[in-house]
This record gives C-alpha cells, sequence and structure tokens, in this order.
C-alpha cells in the first residue's frame, strides 16, 4: 500500500481511493469521477489535453510544473502552480500555454525531449497545489473563491508568490472554453 493510501487511510478510512496506471487519455471514465485532478506532466501539449479534460468534466484541474535551465551557466529554478476551474481564466488566459510555446516545444521534442526534473522543488509545489486543493474543496479560509490559482516558484530565492498575470487576469471569465 502506498504512502499516499495509508495516510489518506487513516484521515478517512472509508476514502473511495482509486489508482490509475495509465496515461489519462486511456482512463477517462475514472478520472471523470474525480473531485479533483492533479497534473505534473511533462510538456505543454499535455497539460493542454488535461486542462481541456477537466473543463469538459467541470472538474477542477491543479496542475504544477518546474524547470531547470542554465541561462548564465548557473542553474535557475522556475516553476508553477496554477488552478484551472470553470468559469475562470485557463492556462491560455494567463499566457502560460501558447500556440508560439507549444509550437516550439513540437519542434524540440525528440532532439532535446523534456528536461529532467528536481525532487525538492517539486515537493514545494506540490505542497502548493495540495493548499490550493484543500481551500477549494473545504473553503477552510472562508476565502475559496477569492483564493490565487496561479502561483510563481522561484527556486534560487525559495519563494512562492502571486503570479503577475494572475493578479491581471484574476476576474477574466475565460473565452477559450465554453465550460
Amino acid at each position: 500500500m502506498s504512502i499516499a493510501v495509508k495516510l489518506i487511510r487513516s484521515i478517512v478510512p472509508n476514502a473511495k481511493i482509486t489508482k490509475i496506471n495509465t496515461q489519462f487519455q486511456q482512463s477517462p471514465a475514472e478520472i471523470g469521477q474525480a473531485d479533483i485532478i492533479f497534473g505534473s506532466l511533462d510538456g505543454l501539449r499535455n497539460r493542454h489535453e488535461l486542462e481541456k479534460f477537466s473543463r469538459l468534466q467541470r472538474i477542477p484541474y491543479v496542475d504544477i510544473g518546474m524547470d531547470v535551465t542554465r541561462p548564465d551557466g548557473m542553474p535557475v529554478i522556475r516553476g508553477q502552480v496554477i488552478a484551472s476551474l470553470p468559469n475562470k481564466p485557463c492556462m491560455w488566459c494567463f499566457e502560460f500555454i501558447t500556440d508560439e510555446e507549444l509550437n516550439k516545444e513540437d519542434a524540440l521534442y525528440g532532439e532535446a525531449g523534456h528536461r529532467p526534473q528536481v525532487i525538492w522543488p517539486n515537493g514545494i509545489l506540490a505542497s502548493s497545489a495540495v493548499h490550493i486543493a484543500m481551500n477549494l474543496l473545504t473553503n477552510w479560509t472562508g476565502k475559496a473563491s477569492q483564493q490565487t490559482l496561479y502561483y510563481e516558484y522561484d527556486g534560487n530565492k525559495g519563494i512562492v508568490r502571486p503570479h503577475i498575470r494572475y493578479e491581471i487576469h484574476a476576474d477574466d471569465v475565460c473565452p477559450h472554453h465554453d465550460y
């Protein structure tokens, strides 16, 4: 039994837990029954597909991702947590996914592939994603409808903060999805 299952069972002994060991596209019926979907996928195209699926199903989707680059020879760690909710801004609204970025990614795939990830920054991002999800599911702050849905992470400084694009688009209604 996995650590996550043991932890969930210690809190809610009768919780319905379904493990899905396939790509999300191969298990739409099972994933479509979820209360919330978490994604930590390689590549923007996969993120776009899972966001589109979650929007069609009207299921909140919380995505995390990070990258390590070396623009000046020194490693730079950047990441994000984005919650995509029905009738709220999506990853396209926040300009996280764009046609230009998808085309760039498609051109690189197979040559450079997706970059390897690092465990500790992903842990910080995952904790931030759980923060968003817990507030969506339980409204423990009393302000779930006002919470930030797009955070940026500066791994070099160890800072998680609301992304400027969230502050600009927080009240927008998504024009990319009719759901």
